[in-house]
């Protein structure tokens, strides 16, 4: 089974580094990587793909990274959509975000994220999301669309 990531960050400097640590991920096709600028984007492209079908063909993004912090639609507003739709409540998804404020890491975990990272300016940043993306992928059965 196809794994697709997503990473969902308005900030083209984050995206280049998380596709630079997971550059060896992608070469050896361990994943797809897949990577969107705003909540807009990725709400279109969920919902053009994956959304309410009952094709089991298609697959579920394997995990998600979203920023929370976008203009327009922010990660708040895209959890709570994919939440409440039945095919993509069960994604997996992880807040990459630079907020390290209690409300937001609370209401994040209200909509069932599977972990909460507060991007640093400290050194390889993204080298914890590459051996997050690496860990999960070799650890854990994702949800099956029923």
């Amino acid at each position: 089974m196809k794994k697709i990531v997503l990473v969902v960050d308005d900030d083209t400097t984050d995206i280049m580094a998380i596709q630079r640590a997971l550059k060896d991920m992608v070469t050896t096709k361990e994943i797809e990587l897949e990577t969107f600028s705003d909540g807009d984007e990725i709400l279109a492209r969920l919902n053009e793909e994956f959304s309410d079908k009952k094709n089991t063909e298609i697959p579920v993004p394997y995990m998600m990274f979203l920023d929370l912090n976008m203009p327009r639609v922010d990660g708040f507003e895209v959890l709570e959509t994919i939440r409440k739709d039945p095919i993509l409540k069960t994604m997996v998804v992880f807040v990459l975000t630079t907020s390290n404020n209690p409300e937001d890491i609370c209401k994040a975990y209200q909509q069932v994220i599977a972990g909460y990272l507060v991007k640093s300016d400290q050194g390889n940043r993204y080298e914890k999301v590459k051996d997050l993306v690496r860990s999960y992928a070799q650890a854990v059965i994702p949800p099956v669309v029923l």
